[in-house]
């Protein structure tokens, strides 16, 4: 809340359009480390759409692991994607991050771009490590194996699926996990999500509905708001 390199004061829990009548509109749009200390979250997204202009790009770039008590939020990687698929934005680049530069990018070019997590991709009862016998140290070894592979290899892409994975120990998240580990030059370093996504269409923002939860809406009306 102040006025330094131009700065505007607005209240960005507030509708900026409606509650200022301000409209002006701009071909990039940046939520760099903002967003997390604003508490309603629906407004700031509400908001960066109704700032840019269609064909428009906005970017974030927010605290994903750790960032304890830095703000009210950290933001995990679905986010972005179910944001994308509710309005239509393209995912023009996703990558995790540190602050001192290093980054791990998403293979968004391969398609499949869409709701996360969605029915079907993975089996109920989880990993076959978590049923067997001494399965958790099994699946710790084979984390830590992976872990030290990407070390090595300086592997800097992950895929759609992996990125949007659920970590549960043991077994799933896997490759987020390994990623997470190599930008990390300690276990207690700071990453950070970054989305670029593109404004396609003029039309009104929709709050977006978490991918693997859609499948159990039955309601038509609520249906037709998140389609």
């Amino acid at each position: 809340m102040n006025e330094k390199f131009g700065s505007i004061k607005m209240d960005l829990n507030e509708n900026l359009k409606e509650f200022y009548g301000y409209e002006k509109q701009f071909d990039l749009v940046t939520n760099n480390g903002t967003g997390e200390h604003i508490f309603d979250q629906a407004m700031v997204f509400k908001n960066m759409h109704q700032l840019t202009t269609t064909g428009g790009l906005m970017l974030h770039v927010m605290p994903f692991v750790h960032w304890e008590n830095h703000g009210f939020y950290n933001y995990n990687p679905i986010l972005y994607l179910d944001l994308g698929s509710a309005n239509a934005y393209k995912v023009v680049r996703l990558s995790l991050a540190s602050r001192w530069g290093d980054e791990i990018l998403v293979n968004v070019e391969r398609g499949g771009v869409g709701r996360t997590q969605e029915n079907g991709q993975r089996s109920k009862t989880g990993s076959i490590w978590g049923r067997l016998l001494g399965g958790k140290q099994l699946a710790d070894w084979r984390n830590r194996l992976q872990i030290v592979s990407r070390k090595w290899s300086g592997e800097d892409r992950l895929n759609l699926h992996d990125f949007c994975e659920h970590i549960k120990y043991p077994g799933q998240g896997r490759q987020l996990t390994s990623a997470i580990r190599h930008l990390q030059k300690n276990r207690w370093d700071n990453i950070l999500v970054t989305a670029l996504l593109r404004k396609q269409k003029d039309k009104p923002f929709k709050n977006p509905i978490q991918g693997k939860y859609f499948q159990d809406v039955n309601d038509a009306s609520i249906e037709a708001r998140y389609a």
